[in-house]
């Protein structure tokens, strides 16, 4: 049951390739500082650990929507971390995030922007500096962890409340979140959110509207797993009541079910499975007022080897959010991008008529590179809230990682995406090469 992700060196050594692309929900423990208890606050200090991490990414982008349809990013994530060892049960860490950016003059982050650049596809990751995590760990309470401070947050799988690890500088969430374990099954997690620290917030330029630094939160999230049954399925509850001031039209509460699991068929072959369903209502000084739903149905097989390729995994998804005639769609403000709904994210931001994405992907591994393939189909939820093409289009991606050394890995990923006339939508594109060095 992963609820809260606060160490931050294992985040930088993936590229988002495979466990992204899962179709299933990736659930563990939250997971607190790893060090000892110490009994003088001095210690506390010199036995704690310091890390570095690198990752260096080059992002190239066409995309019919923009004037000048190519852009691209070279840039370079250097990640700092110190976590102290526990004193009196609580323990504190802090991550800091410096993301250079090279030849810029044809790269759109859609900051510090110049004439020759405000006409790019944009790539959301800005050059400049932020302290991404600063938190305290308190363990005193038995079978309790609780965070206070600016930390990242991934309930479940990412869907509704996710760090978007794939940018050069992640989501960040100042805020006080609990996980409790005492019952045995259970875990019960709560947050309440002050404020989103967007992929913004280590940029030099002035923030804009569309683009803050920051988002003034009055949210919380509740969530509740059960693993009483985890040999058929594990099952999540959630309630998530978001009280955003600077996006109000992101207000609304949100509560949904998941559940995922997977069995043996037959030596050497498994099948997975998942459901899940939710429902937005509008809130919280949102003038707009509706409700909509999502829903989500998939199943995988999993098996050893076809041909060459080992470690196969077939999986097919089903994804529907609903559309509201003239009023607006399912919103899920703190998803994961990169990995929901293609790579490319040709429509992470779709009309009134909602979105249905049937996808299919096959991944597997020849020796030590880990490889997939997918394939996107996406159309409107509600195709008579739309008068334009009720197909949105198609998408088709790849990508590649290899990993050595235990702390280096180098990632490919392509993805293009194909729109159908009059569909509102444009063609689009997106190449990225991206390489890890973790020290964390």
């Amino acid at each position: 049951m992963k609820n809260v992700r606060i160490l931050g060196g294992s985040l930088v050594a993936s590229i988002a390739l495979f466990g992204s692309a899962s179709a299933f929900a990736t659930n563990n423990s939250a997971t607190s500082i790893d060090a000892a208890n110490v009994k003088h606050v001095s210690k506390a200090f010199t036995q704690g650990d310091a890390g570095i991490s690198f990752r260096a990414r080059a992002e190239g982008v066409s995309d019919k929507a923009s004037t000048l349809r190519k852009g691209d990013a070279y840039t370079l994530q250097t990640r700092l971390h110190y976590n102290t060892a526990y004193w009196n049960d609580a323990a504190a860490a802090v991550d800091f995030i410096s993301v250079g950016s090279y030849m810029s003059d044809r790269h759109n982050s859609d900051s510090l922007l110049t004439p020759r650049t405000s006409t790019r596809p944009v790539i959301e990751d800005p050059k400049g500096d932020s302290v991404h995590q600063a938190y305290v760990v308190l363990k005193a309470l038995p079978d309790t962890n609780v965070v206070v401070g600016r930390q990242e947050i991934d309930l479940d799988n990412g869907r509704f409340v996710g760090t978007e690890h794939h940018r050069q500088t992640p989501n960040s969430f100042d805020a006080i979140s609990v996980t409790n374990t005492t019952y045995k099954d259970w875990e019960f997690f709560y947050a309440y959110v002050d404020s989103l620290n967007t992929y913004y917030s280590g940029t030099h330029a002035v923030p804009s509207a569309s683009h803050p630094r920051t988002r003034e939160q009055r949210t919380h999230l509740v969530n509740a797993t059960w693993e009483g049954m985890k040999e058929y399925a594990t099952i999540s509850a959630f309630g998530l009541m978001v009280e955003d001031r600077d996006a109000v039209t992101n207000s609304g509460d949100t509560y949904g079910v998941y559940a995922w699991g997977d069995r043996d068929i037959r030596p050497g072959y498994n099948l997975g499975y998942k459901a899940g369903y939710a429902s937005f209502e509008t809130g919280h000084k949102n003038t707009a007022n509706y409700d909509a739903n999502w829903w989500t149905l998939g199943a995988s097989l999993s098996f050893d080897r076809l041909g060459p390729l080992e470690k196969m995994r077939l999986c097919a998804g089903y994804e529907a959010f609903e559309g509201v005639n003239g009023q607006g769609t399912f919103k899920a403000p703190f998803s994961e991008k990169h990995s929901f709904n293609g790579i490319v994210d040709a429509v992470d931001t779709f009309a009134n008529g909602g979105l249905v994405d049937w996808s299919l992907r096959l991944a597997g591994s020849f020796r030590d590179v880990d490889m997939y393939v997918a394939a996107h189909k996406f159309e409107a939820e509600n195709k008579g809230a739309i008068t334009t093409n009720q197909n949105y289009g198609s998408e088709y991606d790849a990508g590649a990682i290899y990993k050595f050394h235990d702390r280096y890995s180098v990632g490919v990923e392509v993805g293009s995406f194909s729109s159908r006339n009059n569909s509102g939508y444009q063609d689009k594109r997106i190449a990225l090469v991206t390489a890890t060095a973790d020290f964390m």
